[in-house]
Protein backbone atom coordinates (compact mmCIF):
# COMPACT_ATOMS: atom_id res chain seq x y z
CA UNK A 1 0.00 0.00 0.00
CA UNK A 2 1.48 3.28 -1.04
CA UNK A 3 1.35 6.23 1.30
CA UNK A 4 1.29 9.62 -0.32
CA UNK A 5 3.13 12.28 1.55
CA UNK A 6 1.67 15.72 1.12
CA UNK A 7 4.07 18.56 1.84
CA UNK A 8 2.34 21.73 3.11
CA UNK A 9 3.72 24.93 1.89
CA UNK A 10 4.80 27.36 4.61
CA UNK A 11 2.96 30.62 4.33
CA UNK A 12 5.21 33.60 4.04
CA UNK A 13 5.17 35.83 7.15
CA UNK A 14 3.49 39.09 6.50
CA UNK A 15 5.16 42.30 7.46
CA UNK A 16 3.05 44.19 10.02
CA UNK A 17 4.18 47.80 10.09
CA UNK A 18 1.50 48.78 12.59
CA UNK A 19 3.28 46.77 15.30
CA UNK A 20 6.43 48.78 14.80
CA UNK A 21 4.39 51.96 14.76
CA UNK A 22 2.64 51.00 18.01
CA UNK A 23 5.91 50.10 19.71
CA UNK A 24 7.44 53.37 18.56
CA UNK A 25 4.44 55.32 19.81
CA UNK A 26 4.62 53.66 23.24
CA UNK A 27 8.34 54.36 23.43
CA UNK A 28 7.73 58.00 22.43
CA UNK A 29 5.01 58.46 25.07
CA UNK A 30 7.22 56.92 27.79
CA UNK A 31 10.13 59.11 26.74
CA UNK A 32 8.05 62.30 26.67
CA UNK A 33 6.39 61.44 30.01
CA UNK A 34 9.78 60.73 31.61
CA UNK A 35 11.17 64.03 30.36
CA UNK A 36 8.03 65.86 31.50
CA UNK A 37 8.25 64.26 34.98
CA UNK A 38 11.93 65.14 35.32
CA UNK A 39 11.26 68.74 34.28
CA UNK A 40 8.35 68.99 36.73
CA UNK A 41 10.44 67.44 39.50
CA UNK A 42 13.29 69.84 38.79
CA UNK A 43 10.85 72.76 38.80
CA UNK A 44 9.50 71.61 42.19
CA UNK A 45 13.03 71.59 43.58
CA UNK A 46 13.67 75.06 42.14
CA UNK A 47 10.41 76.35 43.66
CA UNK A 48 11.36 74.92 47.06
CA UNK A 49 14.79 76.55 46.85
CA UNK A 50 13.21 79.87 45.85
CA UNK A 51 10.80 79.70 48.79
CA UNK A 52 13.66 78.95 51.20
CA UNK A 53 15.62 81.91 49.76
CA UNK A 54 12.61 84.21 50.11
CA UNK A 55 12.09 83.13 53.71
CA UNK A 56 15.77 83.83 54.41
CA UNK A 57 15.16 87.42 53.33
CA UNK A 58 12.68 87.68 56.25
CA UNK A 59 15.23 86.25 58.72
CA UNK A 60 13.63 82.83 58.65
CA UNK A 61 15.97 79.96 57.82
CA UNK A 62 14.65 76.55 56.73
CA UNK A 63 16.82 73.52 56.00
CA UNK A 64 15.85 70.36 54.15
CA UNK A 65 18.70 67.85 54.72
CA UNK A 66 19.05 64.71 52.61
CA UNK A 67 16.46 65.93 50.12
CA UNK A 68 15.09 63.23 47.85
CA UNK A 69 12.73 63.59 44.88
CA UNK A 70 10.72 60.55 43.80
CA UNK A 71 7.17 59.53 42.88
CA UNK A 72 7.63 58.64 39.21
CA UNK A 73 5.50 58.23 37.15
CA UNK A 74 2.24 59.74 38.49
CA UNK A 75 3.34 62.00 41.37
CA UNK A 76 6.15 64.17 42.64
CA UNK A 77 7.43 63.44 46.13
CA UNK A 78 9.90 65.57 48.07
CA UNK A 79 11.30 64.08 51.27
CA UNK A 80 13.48 65.71 53.92
CA UNK A 81 15.22 64.09 56.85
CA UNK A 82 15.17 66.10 60.09
CA UNK A 83 14.27 69.56 58.67
CA UNK A 84 14.97 72.51 60.95
CA UNK A 85 13.76 76.08 61.36
CA UNK A 86 15.48 79.09 62.85
CA UNK A 87 14.06 82.60 62.61
CA UNK A 88 11.47 85.22 63.47
CA UNK A 89 7.76 84.44 63.87
CA UNK A 90 5.47 87.19 65.16
CA UNK A 91 8.47 89.25 66.20
CA UNK A 92 10.05 86.53 68.35
CA UNK A 93 12.98 84.29 67.54
CA UNK A 94 12.34 80.55 67.56
CA UNK A 95 14.20 77.37 66.70
CA UNK A 96 12.25 74.31 65.67
CA UNK A 97 12.86 70.82 64.38
CA UNK A 98 10.88 67.97 62.85
CA UNK A 99 11.94 64.36 62.49
CA UNK A 100 11.07 64.33 58.78
CA UNK A 101 8.38 64.90 56.17
CA UNK A 102 7.22 63.67 52.78
CA UNK A 103 5.33 66.11 50.51
CA UNK A 104 3.37 64.59 47.62
CA UNK A 105 1.61 66.25 44.67
CA UNK A 106 -0.20 64.20 42.02
CA UNK A 107 -0.15 65.18 38.37
CA UNK A 108 -3.95 64.99 38.31
CA UNK A 109 -4.17 67.70 41.02
CA UNK A 110 -0.83 69.53 41.18
CA UNK A 111 -2.22 72.40 43.29
CA UNK A 112 -2.99 70.01 46.17
CA UNK A 113 -0.02 68.94 48.30
CA UNK A 114 -0.23 66.25 50.98
CA UNK A 115 2.44 66.33 53.69
CA UNK A 116 3.10 63.35 55.95
CA UNK A 117 5.07 64.54 58.98
CA UNK A 118 7.23 62.31 61.15
CA UNK A 119 7.17 62.72 64.95
CA UNK A 120 8.34 64.55 67.01
CA UNK A 121 8.09 68.31 66.55
CA UNK A 122 9.81 70.72 68.94
CA UNK A 123 9.94 74.52 69.10
CA UNK A 124 11.92 76.70 71.52
CA UNK A 125 12.01 80.47 71.95
CA UNK A 126 15.17 82.41 72.78
CA UNK A 127 13.68 83.65 76.05
CA UNK A 128 12.23 80.18 76.75
CA UNK A 129 8.74 81.60 77.17
CA UNK A 130 7.85 79.04 74.49
CA UNK A 131 9.11 75.48 74.87
CA UNK A 132 6.74 72.96 73.33
CA UNK A 133 7.13 69.42 72.06
CA UNK A 134 4.48 67.49 70.18
CA UNK A 135 4.48 63.79 69.35
CA UNK A 136 2.02 61.71 67.35
CA UNK A 137 1.38 58.33 65.83
CA UNK A 138 0.33 59.78 62.45
CA UNK A 139 0.05 63.36 61.18
CA UNK A 140 -1.07 64.53 57.73
CA UNK A 141 -1.43 68.05 56.35
CA UNK A 142 -3.26 68.76 53.07
CA UNK A 143 -2.70 72.15 51.41
CA UNK A 144 -5.06 73.25 48.64
CA UNK A 145 -4.32 76.03 46.18
CA UNK A 146 -0.52 75.90 46.40
CA UNK A 147 1.83 77.47 45.64
CA UNK A 148 0.39 80.98 45.21
CA UNK A 149 -2.98 81.00 46.90
CA UNK A 150 -3.46 78.50 49.72
CA UNK A 151 -7.25 78.37 50.05
CA UNK A 152 -7.71 75.28 52.22
CA UNK A 153 -5.73 73.55 54.96
CA UNK A 154 -6.66 70.26 56.59
CA UNK A 155 -4.66 68.82 59.49
CA UNK A 156 -5.42 65.37 60.86
CA UNK A 157 -3.52 63.47 63.51
CA UNK A 158 -3.72 60.39 65.67
CA UNK A 159 -2.14 59.61 69.03
CA UNK A 160 -1.23 63.25 69.77
CA UNK A 161 0.65 64.27 72.92
CA UNK A 162 1.78 67.78 73.90
CA UNK A 163 4.16 68.89 76.64
CA UNK A 164 5.78 72.20 77.55
CA UNK A 165 4.69 75.79 78.15
CA UNK A 166 3.96 78.85 76.01
CA UNK A 167 3.65 82.61 76.69
CA UNK A 168 2.40 82.44 80.26
CA UNK A 169 -0.30 79.84 79.57
CA UNK A 170 1.20 77.53 82.15
CA UNK A 171 1.96 73.88 81.57
CA UNK A 172 0.71 72.56 78.25
CA UNK A 173 0.15 68.93 79.03
CA UNK A 174 -2.47 66.94 77.19
CA UNK A 175 -3.21 64.26 74.67
CA UNK A 176 -5.86 63.30 72.12
CA UNK A 177 -6.66 60.06 70.38
CA UNK A 178 -7.57 61.86 67.16
CA UNK A 179 -7.80 65.49 66.04
CA UNK A 180 -8.83 67.13 62.76
CA UNK A 181 -8.84 70.82 61.82
CA UNK A 182 -9.97 72.32 58.51
CA UNK A 183 -9.51 75.96 57.47
CA UNK A 184 -11.12 77.17 54.23
CA UNK A 185 -10.93 80.66 52.75
CA UNK A 186 -13.92 81.91 50.75
CA UNK A 187 -12.44 83.94 47.89
CA UNK A 188 -15.86 85.39 47.08
CA UNK A 189 -16.18 87.25 50.39
CA UNK A 190 -14.80 90.76 50.80
CA UNK A 191 -14.20 90.35 54.56
CA UNK A 192 -11.40 87.78 54.12
CA UNK A 193 -13.37 85.17 56.00
CA UNK A 194 -11.97 81.79 56.96
CA UNK A 195 -14.35 78.97 57.86
CA UNK A 196 -13.04 76.54 60.46
CA UNK A 197 -14.09 73.12 61.66
CA UNK A 198 -12.30 71.32 64.49
CA UNK A 199 -12.91 67.93 66.08
CA UNK A 200 -10.94 66.36 68.93
CA UNK A 201 -11.63 62.87 70.28
CA UNK A 202 -10.47 61.18 73.49
CA UNK A 203 -8.80 64.35 74.78
CA UNK A 204 -7.43 64.66 78.31
CA UNK A 205 -5.59 67.42 80.16
CA UNK A 206 -4.57 67.54 83.85
CA UNK A 207 -5.55 71.22 84.09
CA UNK A 208 -9.07 70.58 82.79
CA UNK A 209 -9.32 67.41 84.87
CA UNK A 210 -8.65 69.45 88.01
CA UNK A 211 -11.11 72.16 86.98
CA UNK A 212 -14.00 69.81 86.18
CA UNK A 213 -12.91 67.20 88.73
CA UNK A 214 -13.26 64.36 86.26
CA UNK A 215 -10.72 62.32 84.34
CA UNK A 216 -13.13 61.21 81.62
CA UNK A 217 -11.86 61.84 78.05
CA UNK A 218 -13.47 64.70 76.18
CA UNK A 219 -15.15 64.82 72.79
CA UNK A 220 -14.90 68.30 71.27
CA UNK A 221 -16.21 69.84 68.05
CA UNK A 222 -16.30 73.47 66.94
CA UNK A 223 -17.22 75.24 63.73
CA UNK A 224 -17.59 78.84 62.68
CA UNK A 225 -16.03 81.72 60.77
CA UNK A 226 -13.20 84.16 61.44
CA UNK A 227 -13.56 87.43 59.51
CA UNK A 228 -10.76 89.81 58.46
CA UNK A 229 -8.26 86.97 58.90
CA UNK A 230 -4.70 87.67 57.79
CA UNK A 231 -1.36 86.08 58.58
CA UNK A 232 1.96 87.85 58.31
CA UNK A 233 4.73 86.19 60.35
CA UNK A 234 6.93 89.26 59.76
CA UNK A 235 4.69 91.22 62.16
CA UNK A 236 4.52 90.66 65.88
CA UNK A 237 1.56 88.81 67.34
CA UNK A 238 0.41 92.04 69.01
CA UNK A 239 0.41 93.93 65.70
CA UNK A 240 -1.37 91.08 63.96
CA UNK A 241 -4.13 90.94 66.56
CA UNK A 242 -4.47 94.72 66.67
CA UNK A 243 -4.73 94.87 62.89
CA UNK A 244 -7.42 92.22 63.03
CA UNK A 245 -9.29 94.15 65.74
CA UNK A 246 -9.02 97.48 63.89
CA UNK A 247 -10.39 95.88 60.73
CA UNK A 248 -13.49 94.75 62.62
CA UNK A 249 -12.52 91.11 62.83
CA UNK A 250 -14.65 88.74 64.85
CA UNK A 251 -15.17 85.07 65.56
CA UNK A 252 -18.65 83.83 64.68
CA UNK A 253 -18.99 80.59 66.61
CA UNK A 254 -21.73 78.59 64.93
CA UNK A 255 -21.50 75.65 67.29
CA UNK A 256 -19.22 74.42 70.06
CA UNK A 257 -19.84 71.06 71.70
CA UNK A 258 -17.84 69.60 74.58
CA UNK A 259 -18.80 66.30 76.18
CA UNK A 260 -16.79 64.84 79.04
CA UNK A 261 -18.40 62.05 80.97
CA UNK A 262 -21.65 63.40 82.46
CA UNK A 263 -20.54 66.97 81.79
CA UNK A 264 -21.76 68.56 78.56
CA UNK A 265 -21.40 72.07 77.19
CA UNK A 266 -22.80 73.68 74.05
CA UNK A 267 -22.32 77.28 72.90
CA UNK A 268 -22.82 79.63 69.96
CA UNK A 269 -22.34 83.36 69.49
CA UNK A 270 -19.85 86.03 68.43
CA UNK A 271 -16.60 87.21 70.02
CA UNK A 272 -14.45 90.27 69.30
CA UNK A 273 -11.62 92.22 70.93
CA UNK A 274 -12.25 95.73 72.27
CA UNK A 275 -9.96 98.79 72.26
CA UNK A 276 -8.46 97.69 75.59
CA UNK A 277 -7.47 94.38 73.95
CA UNK A 278 -9.97 92.47 76.06
CA UNK A 279 -12.31 89.73 74.92
CA UNK A 280 -15.80 91.02 74.18
CA UNK A 281 -18.99 89.20 73.27
CA UNK A 282 -21.76 86.89 74.39
CA UNK A 283 -22.43 83.19 73.94
CA UNK A 284 -25.72 81.35 74.26
CA UNK A 285 -24.93 78.17 76.17
CA UNK A 286 -26.42 74.95 77.46
CA UNK A 287 -24.70 73.25 80.38
CA UNK A 288 -25.17 69.87 81.98
CA UNK A 289 -23.23 68.75 85.04
CA UNK A 290 -21.61 72.15 85.64
CA UNK A 291 -23.29 72.84 88.99
CA UNK A 292 -20.14 72.20 91.12
CA UNK A 293 -18.06 74.48 88.93
CA UNK A 294 -20.73 77.21 88.97
CA UNK A 295 -20.84 77.07 92.77
CA UNK A 296 -17.08 77.62 92.89
CA UNK A 297 -17.54 80.64 90.61
CA UNK A 298 -20.18 82.16 92.92
CA UNK A 299 -23.17 81.34 90.70
CA UNK A 300 -26.20 79.63 92.28
CA UNK A 301 -27.54 77.05 89.79
CA UNK A 302 -30.80 76.77 91.74
CA UNK A 303 -31.69 80.40 90.97
CA UNK A 304 -30.81 79.92 87.33
CA UNK A 305 -32.89 76.74 87.18
CA UNK A 306 -35.83 78.56 88.76
CA UNK A 307 -35.55 81.38 86.26
CA UNK A 308 -35.29 78.96 83.36
CA UNK A 309 -38.31 76.99 84.59
CA UNK A 310 -40.38 80.18 85.01
CA UNK A 311 -39.47 81.34 81.50
CA UNK A 312 -40.38 77.93 80.14
CA UNK A 313 -43.78 77.96 81.88
CA UNK A 314 -44.60 81.50 80.77
CA UNK A 315 -43.57 80.58 77.26
CA UNK A 316 -45.82 77.56 77.20
CA UNK A 317 -42.96 75.08 77.22
CA UNK A 318 -43.76 73.45 80.56
CA UNK A 319 -45.82 70.56 79.17
CA UNK A 320 -44.37 67.36 77.86
CA UNK A 321 -40.89 68.07 79.17
CA UNK A 322 -38.30 65.39 78.48
CA UNK A 323 -37.24 63.21 81.38
CA UNK A 324 -33.77 63.38 82.82
CA UNK A 325 -31.59 66.26 83.96
CA UNK A 326 -32.52 69.64 82.51
CA UNK A 327 -29.61 71.56 80.99
CA UNK A 328 -28.92 75.07 82.21
CA UNK A 329 -29.61 77.56 79.43
CA UNK A 330 -27.90 80.85 80.12
CA UNK A 331 -25.72 83.44 78.41
CA UNK A 332 -21.99 83.59 79.06
CA UNK A 333 -20.52 87.01 78.34
CA UNK A 334 -17.19 88.80 78.31
CA UNK A 335 -17.43 92.48 79.16
CA UNK A 336 -14.84 94.96 80.40
CA UNK A 337 -12.45 92.20 81.39
CA UNK A 338 -15.03 90.24 83.40
CA UNK A 339 -16.69 86.88 82.90
CA UNK A 340 -20.48 87.04 83.25
CA UNK A 341 -22.58 83.90 83.67
CA UNK A 342 -26.29 84.53 83.36
CA UNK A 343 -27.15 87.57 85.49
CA UNK A 344 -24.06 87.15 87.66
CA UNK A 345 -20.77 88.96 87.14
CA UNK A 346 -18.26 86.48 88.46
CA UNK A 347 -15.05 87.32 90.28
CA UNK A 348 -13.04 85.95 87.35
CA UNK A 349 -11.16 88.66 85.47
CA UNK A 350 -10.10 87.85 81.94
CA UNK A 351 -6.69 89.45 81.23
CA UNK A 352 -6.14 91.36 77.97
CA UNK A 353 -5.21 89.13 75.07
CA UNK A 354 -2.16 91.23 74.24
Amino acid sequence: MAVEVVQLRERPRRFRPWLILLAGLVFFVVLVWTIFWRVAAQQSAVSLDAWIARERAFNRSWTCPDRKIAGFPFAIEIACNKPQFDGIIFGRHYAGSLSGFLATAKFTSPNVVTVAAASPFAILGDDRTVDVSLTWRALTIVLGGVPRDVSAITISGQGLKMQGHALGLGALDGQAGRATATLTRDAGRADRAIDFHVTVNDATSPIVDALLRTAAPAEISAEGTITQASFDPAKTLMKTLDQWRSAGGRVDLANLNVARGETKFQASGALTVDAAHQLQGKLATQMLGFEPLLHRLGVDPALINAGSLLSSLLGGGGHGAASGPRPLRLPVGFDDGHLNIGPVRTSIKVPPLY
